[in-house]
Parts: C-alpha cells; sequence; structure tokens
C-alpha cells in the first residue's frame, strides 16, 4: 500500500509517534495509502522549518511579482 508522509524541510517524513491512518477510496470503499497522521510535535517541526526558510531564503529580499510566481508556478 502506498504511503503519504508528511513534507517538512523539503523531505518526505512519517509522524513524529509513528502514526498512520488509512485513505479510502470513496467509491470502491478501499483503501489505498497509508498518510502519516500528524500531532503538535509535526506541527512544530513544519512551522519552525518554515520560519527559518523565510527567515534564511530569498522571501524577504522577494518583491511581489516575484514572490506571486513562486506560489502559482505563472510565468507572469
Amino acid at each position: 500500500m502506498e504511503f503519504i508522509g508528511h513534507v517538512i524541510d523539503g523531505a518526505e517524513t512519517e509522524a513524529a509517534d509513528g502514526r498512520r491512518f488509512d485513505s479510502v477510496d470513496p467509491w470502491t470503499r478501499e483503501p489505498w495509502a497509508q498518510v502519516a497522521l500528524g500531532g503538535q510535535a509535526d506541527a512544530d517541526r513544519a512551522v519552525a522549518a518554515a520560519r527559518q526558510a523565510f527567515d534564511e531564503g530569498p522571501w524577504p529580499r522577494m518583491g511581489s511579482p516575484s514572490a506571486a510566481r513562486s506560489c502559482t508556478g505563472s510565468p507572469t
């Protein structure tokens, strides 16, 4: 069965406590993937990684048009 983890700091990871849940196909009602079940520790790690990326990455120096392109993938 496929596993879908959290993407934190650019890497797919398990939940900190290893918990998962089954994602069920609504048509077949069969499980098709296991998904990392995040908790507070995972949220804290994600927020810390985002804060570091914002503080040390290009975002603070980027103008609005460049930031918008990064978020939308639009060339304009």
